[in-house]
């Protein structure tokens, strides 16, 4: 539901002087990142991290002039044991919960570990080539709390946050989502939506008559996106307004949310009425009431 029009439009509205930073840890370009359409267009600047060499390398290939990546790891500051797995994606500071491989149909696949490597993490706050971040992509398997938790500085002025939230634990001693979602509602932000949530077949005698796709009752994992919290929007800065609201249309695709935005900005003085109606004439046709 991207429109670079429309988002072309907001941005001159709203009276953007900068584009909307975006800090990815874990930034491993297995799957094609939520905000890619964004920063194709070079309408983010996006810094990452990335600790596996070849993932790595892969950004470095094929990165536009507003990307910066970095080869590190991101952590509490110690140095800890990485665990390689077949599959990639499972890379984590943690070993994989046998358990969960045995409740699972078919979760093995992937998870055979390849080895073992002491990897020095840096927290966020010490990390100096980040400054500004308005949005927060995360998704280092199981590591996600020790990660946030670094950056209370680095962090403080953030809108978004787009977080992979567990619900069933993959990774020996990973903390739970519920503890993730009380940091950040210690750190001023809320829940605001789920995007997606990956489910698996739990294992049975009988589990192979059925068909995973369609029978899997396990809720797995999930992004999630926490939002800064908006029944206080008295509370916001004019730059953090302006912020939530580009990564609200070109990000997430939360137009209800841009236009309660708008609205405090016209409160504020800062945009007129007319563009609000301009901008919402502007949004797709299947979520307009018809006139």
């Amino acid at each position: 539901m991207f429109d670079a029009d429309r988002y072309s439009f907001l941005t001159h509205a709203l009276g953007a002087n900068r584009n909307l930073s975006i800090l990815d840890i874990g930034a491993n370009p297995i799957n094609e990142p939520i905000y890619a359409l964004l920063r194709n267009q070079e309408l983010c600047d996006v810094i990452g991290f990335e600790p596996q060499k070849v993932a790595f390398d892969t950004l470095q290939s094929q990165k536009k002039s507003n990307e910066t990546y970095v080869n590190a790891a991101v952590g509490d500051g110690s140095t800890q044991d990485l665990y390689l797995y077949e599959m990639s994606g499972f890379t984590s500071f943690f070993k994989i919960h046998e358990g969960a491989v045995a409740t699972l149909r078919g979760f093995w696949k992937g998870t055979r570990e390849i080895g073992v490597v002491p990897l020095a993490t840096k927290p966020l706050d010490s990390i100096e080539d980040i400054q500004n971040v308005d949005l927060l992509k995360i998704d280092v398997q199981g590591a996600e709390y020790q990660v946030i938790s670094s950056g209370k500085h680095k962090l403080e002025n953030v809108v978004a946050v787009i977080i992979e939230l567990r619900y069933f634990r993959l990774y020996e001693d990973e903390p739970h989502f519920g503890e993730i979602d009380s940091f950040l509602r210690s750190r001023g932000l809320v829940l605001h939506k789920f995007i997606d949530t990956k489910s698996g077949l739990i294992n049975s005698t009988r589990a192979h008559k059925l068909r995973p796709r369609r029978a899997n009752s396990q809720a797995i994992d999930g992004d999630a996106v926490y939002i800064k919290d908006i029944t206080k929007l008295g509370d916001f800065s004019l730059d953090q307004l302006i912020q939530l609201a580009l990564a609200a249309d070109g990000v997430v695709y939360s137009f209800d949310l841009v236009l309660a935005l708008l609205d405090e900005l016209v409160k504020q003085g800062v945009m007129k009425d007319a563009e609000i109606d301009a901008y919402s004439e502007m949004l797709p046709q299947h979520l307009r009431v018809p006139s």
